[in-house]
């Protein structure tokens, strides 16, 4: 079973959300434009959660987009 803690976060927000970004935290991030997070959403290249009228996307998705982008200007290595 697992362990669930006796005293949450002094802020009161949940554990996790610390692996979620805002739209415009992406946005900055990858210096973009806002449609353009929303396309990467569209298009499941990210993932994000929806309360209310909020969209969260994981640290984890950006981490895998930024993987999958194409990489230029440095020798491979062999």
């Amino acid at each position: 079973m697992a362990k669930v803690k006796d005293n949450p976060p002094a802020n009161g927000a949940p554990e996790d959300a610390d692996g979620l970004l805002t739209v415009e935290e992406v946005r900055a991030y990858f210096k973009c434009s806002t449609p353009t997070v929303y396309k990467y959403l569209s298009e499941r290249q990210l993932e994000g959660i929806k309360f209310g009228r909020s969209t969260r996307i994981t640290k984890e998705s950006v981490r895998k987009l930024l993987a999958k982008l194409p990489r230029f200007g440095a020798e491979r290595a062999a």
